[in-house]
């Protein structure tokens, strides 16, 4: 936990340039990683979202997480990846750790992407950045072992373009599968998450820090949170974790949810602007 001071003369000593040159977002085609940023300079007023969609598929260190994110502003954990790791392959690591269920995507008529399988591949297909705005597109659509056709995940990052304000994120979820299927979006956090199933949004709690998370479509979402895992970790210092699932109430052979994720600090709260 370092101030924002350290931080900048941090980054200039370790590369050379300065904070405030560094650019607010990246993608890593490699590894399949896009990393967004709003004030990459200053951690203490930072909001960092990534998405992981993975050539490398979901072998070996792996897990079955294509086109998850993970979100933390203001130097606060808000949307997690969730599960330890005890020990290798132990139940909690191989039941809840590896699989598609703990991370910030997707399932499928209840079922995740295949595990432990190279062939089990996502890819960022897609990415732009400004001084305005970041944009990546995640394709996991050959992970599910044929559970989808397509699924891709568009990521839209509004930065903030008067000091003070925060920062949006438009999450744009496209899905078809080859018979009608429900759907099941999902979200983790290390706090118990507040839900209002009749404006369909949530709020997402820790520390300082908070997250309203706006669902726009589909309706009629039915969302139920849990903070069990499938199969408890193998340690101490472990605690549970908060699980919450929007899931699709029609079977149908293609979904789109479009989710609007809105951090902001403790007691300054972004609300969508009113449509005229």
């Amino acid at each position: 936990d370092i101030s924002n001071t350290e931080h900048r003369a941090y980054v200039a000593s370790v590369w050379g340039v300065k904070a405030d040159d560094l650019p607010q977002a990246r993608v890593f085609n490699d590894v399949g990683l896009a990393a967004m940023h709003s004030n990459l300079a200053y951690g203490e007023d930072n909001v960092h979202f990534m998405l992981r969609s993975s050539p490398f598929g979901s072998i070996s260190h792996s897990y079955a997480d294509q086109n998850a994110f993970a979100l933390f502003a203001y130097g606060e954990p808000l949307a997690i990846a969730s599960g330890y790791y005890p020990y290798y392959s132990s139940r909690h690591h191989h039941e809840w750790t590896r699989q598609t269920r703990p991370s910030n995507s997707i399932l499928v008529n209840g079922k995740g992407q295949k595990v432990r399988d190279w062939d089990a591949r996502g890819k960022i297909s897609g990415f732009s950045t400004t001084d305005y705005a970041h944009y990546a597109m995640g394709d996991a659509s050959e992970a599910y072992e044929g559970l989808v056709n397509r699924f891709n995940r568009h990521s839209i990052f509004l930065r903030p373009t008067v000091a003070g304000d925060e920062p949006i994120i438009i999450l744009f979820d496209d899905l078809e599968s080859p018979k009608p299927s429900t759907f099941d979006w999902l979200l983790h956090a290390l706090e118990e998450m507040t839900i209002d199933e009749t404006s369909q949004s949530l709020v997402v709690s820790k520390g300082k820090a908070r997250m309203k998370v706006q669902f726009l479509t589909p309706e009629n979402l039915k969302f139920t949170q849990t903070d069990d895992f499938t199969a408890a970790p193998e340690g101490d210092n472990m605690p549970n974790q908060w699980h919450f699932t929007a899931q699709t109430t029609a079977e149908e052979s293609a979904s789109q949810f479009v989710t609007v994720l809105m951090p902001n600090r403790d007691g300054k709260e972004t609300h969508l602007p009113e449509v005229k």
